[in-house]
């Protein structure tokens, strides 16, 4: 069973995925989408530049998995669970705001019983819940 990995990017927040899986993954973001903040003043008729949001791409974020339990039945195959582990560049880790959040959308391909999809935040300091 081959298992393989996509992710996408937004803003916002989630938890952290572990699921039943074979192992061997390759990774991909699939949707990058910054979302503007809720409470975000209204533009003042002002001739000050508007800064540019910071934008992470697919290509920023790396993802791999690790299989932390395996069960295995004979023929009737094995229950895997894996957890998703994300790492950036340093220079990219350098660049992000520190007040930045966003929201890192992967699907963990192989299983029979279709995808499975899960979503985590990752923060301006570098760290993921």
């Amino acid at each position: 069973m081959v298992v393989s990995l996509f992710i996408g990017i937004g803003i916002g927040a989630a938890g952290t995925s572990s699921k039943t899986e074979e192992t061997s993954a390759a990774s991909q973001v699939t949707e990058v989408s910054p979302t503007p903040e809720l409470s975000s003043p209204s533009p003042s008729p002002t001739s000050e530049p508007v800064p540019q949001a910071f934008r992470l791409t697919r290509s920023d974020v790396h993802l791999s998995l690790k299989t932390t339990q395996r069960q295995c039945f004979g023929s009737a195959g094995c229950n895997v669970t894996v957890e998703v582990r994300a790492s950036l560049d340093d220079a990219i880790l350098q660049a992000l705001p520190e007040d930045g959040q966003w929201d890192v959308t992967y699907q963990v391909a192989g299983d029979e019983s279709g995808p499975i999809i899960g979503t985590f935040s990752l923060y301006g300091n570098g760290k993921a819940t």
